[in-house]
């Protein structure tokens, strides 16, 4: 397996609802499982203007990398006024938003020049009220005084977002919005703030495979076959060994245990991160997941990359009890929200799937969400399955039927955070 570093080289919010799924009959699927070069199993139609679904990620992979040049350009020289980055794929455009008021770099703006000689990509530039960075510690200002102030009785901060365009946040609490605006907290607010009533979101928790271990697989938190079932992730590597990546909330803590989805050992859970929702299974991983089906109609898809995460960008997650599942598009980046036990995850992705139906659900948690490569058969991680709103954006399950609790909106920490968090890189096939 060679390391990747990136493309540019070569309700309540459940977390994926761990706790209450328990391992059940499936068909074992082995590492005879053949390789997909397409989507075989998605009946949405693609967006106009697209053929395909193939058509419309190959589309996508030069719009991601032009974003990733310009976040590696902005990021690692720290320059403020930096709001964020949007993608229209149909349109094969990038819109990059900076702080109205504040002048853009010559070096972004020659980079800008550079990336809009790209064929299939046109940039542009819009104005945003904040940056990304005052977002963010707003954000952070409201979690961190409701949790030591509290807000109305019975009011619960849920979740907060960027307002699109970065003109302000979204704030999400579980009593009354029109009471939640006139609360001290919020109106002291530096940023414009917009309200809306909801309910917690929450945490969501193929069967038989083996060493070298694959992503999309069903793990157990224990050997018995009413052990609580999970999914995982992509392998990673360094130069100490490889790993598989996966949810925190389905170990809970390093050193636990992890089984395959029949019950054999595969090793132990480390880097347990809870803001991010992410750990590792200390086990002997290759760079493909599983694609298709819940033991039908199942595949494996090599991973040739990774690629952060943009407000436009399309993918796939495919976890270990609802099966691959596309049409999903990025809706938001650099959210925080809270579980039912107030704890505070972020920052995340949110994406919907855009027929209103499942995008995951329970026992998904840590399975891989991707994009198609341009390549035959090949996909581009893309982070990890964490939580879904199955109450207020429910979904009837897919694969694994016997489940409720699914939803189209999903939650997952963003690849490139992950990979910076753990220190490994990305197993490629």
């Amino acid at each position: 397996m060679k390391r990747s570093m990136n493309m540019n080289r070569r309700g309540r919010f459940v977390p994926a609802v761990c706790a209450v799924i328990l391992a059940g009959a499936a068909e074992a699927a082995d590492h005879q499982t053949p390789k997909s070069a397409g989507l075989t199993i998605e009946a949405s139609a693609p967006p106009q203007g697209f053929s395909s679904w193939n058509e419309l990620m190959a589309a996508q992979v030069p719009l991601n990398e032009a974003a990733d040049a310009l976040s590696a350009l902005i990021e690692g020289q720290r320059m403020s006024g930096y709001a964020g980055i949007v993608l229209d794929v149909p349109g094969r455009k990038v819109t990059l938003y900076w702080k109205a008021g504040q002048k853009l770099p010559v070096e972004v703006s020659n980079l800008l020049g550079q990336l809009n000689a790209r064929p299939g990509v046109q940039t542009a530039v819009a104005d945003a009220a904040y940056s990304n960075e005052e977002l963010e510690a707003e954000t952070k200002r409201l979690f961190q005084q409701a949790s030591v102030q509290g807000l109305a009785p019975g009011m619960q901060l849920l979740k907060v977002a960027p307002l699109p365009g970065w003109a302000g946040l979204q704030v999400k609490v579980s009593g009354s919005a029109e009471e939640a605006s006139r609360l001290q907290l919020f109106r002291q607010s530096s940023v414009r703030l917009s309200f809306e009533q909801g309910k917690p979101a929450a945490l969501l928790s193929r069967m038989d495979d083996w060493a070298p271990f694959y992503g999309g697989a069903r793990i157990r938190i224990g050997s018995s076959p009413s052990a609580n079932s999970c999914s995982s992730g992509f392998a990673v590597g360094n130069i100490f060994g490889k790993a598989l990546l996966t949810a925190a909330h389905c170990p809970l803590g390093n050193g636990t245990p992890i089984y395959t989805g029949v019950g054999n050992y595969m090793g132990e859970s480390e880097g347990y991160y809870k803001p991010l929702d992410t750990a590792r299974i200390d086990a002997m991983s290759a760079g493909s997941i599983y694609d298709g089906g819940v033991g039908t109609g199942e595949f494996l898809k090599g991973v040739v990359g990774y690629s952060q995460n943009y407000i436009g960008n399309w993918v796939c997650t495919s976890g270990s009890f609802s099966g691959a599942r596309c049409n999903i598009l990025v809706t938001n980046v650099n959210i925080y929200w809270q579980d039912i036990t107030t704890y505070t995850y972020g920052p995340m992705v949110e994406a919907e799937e855009q027929s209103q139906e499942n995008a995951a659900g329970p026992g998904d948690s840590g399975g891989p969400v991707f994009s198609l490569a341009t390549t035959e058969g090949d996909v581009i991680a893309k982070g990890t399955i964490s939580g879904g709103d199955s109450y207020d954006n429910p979904a009837t399950c897919t694969g694994d039927t016997s489940r409720t609790g699914c939803s189209y909106r999903i939650m997952y920490p963003d690849i490139k955070r992950l990979l910076d968090q753990h220190s490994m890189w990305i197993e490629t096939e």
